[in-house]
């Protein structure tokens, strides 16, 4: 049998929001689906778009555009009300290869997730000054005051 899962893309419905003032961009609703796809472990899969996930804000249909970049996922593409593709036939090659790139990229790199290495005080600050020769020690120490949370474990 079939059965049908109802996505809210980020910042719609129950999902999450992002923080004030991240722009909301198609490839973040493609990277959305294959977070989606990872969690219920579907290899391959039937994707339906309606509405946002049939036309967006601009030029760009999100289920079209994530069957263009993942081809090797969807079974079957079905879209309701639809605009149709949009893309210039002879434009499609470069879009496809630096989008699905960017995307790869950041859930290779989500996948790659570490914990944090805890380090004291002074040898962050080493740290930080060694991998940038243009901060002075005063600098570098407002930059980790700023964007360093002080742990238990350093």
């Amino acid at each position: 049998g079939c059965y049908y899962v109802a996505m809210d893309f980020s910042g719609h419905g129950l999902s999450s929001h992002r923080p004030a003032g991240c722009a909301y961009h198609f490839l973040d609703y493609v990277t959305d689906v294959c977070r989606v796809a990872a969690a219920l472990q579907w290899r391959r899969f039937t994707l339906m778009g309606h509405s946002m996930g049939n036309f967006s804000f601009s030029y760009c249909s999100m289920s079209p555009q994530f069957c263009f970049l993942y081809p090797e996922m969807v079974d079957k593409l079905i879209l309701l009300e639809s605009l149709g593709f949009l893309l210039a036939p002879e434009d499609t090659e470069a879009w496809l290869k630096s989008k699905r790139r960017v995307i790869d990229r950041l859930l290779s790199l989500e996948a790659k997730q570490q914990t944090p290495k805890a380090r004291s005080p002074e040898a962050a600050l080493q740290r930080l000054l060694e991998a940038n020769s243009h901060l002075t020690a005063e600098g570098g120490a407002i930059l980790l005051q700023r964007g360093a949370t002080e742990t238990p474990a350093g």
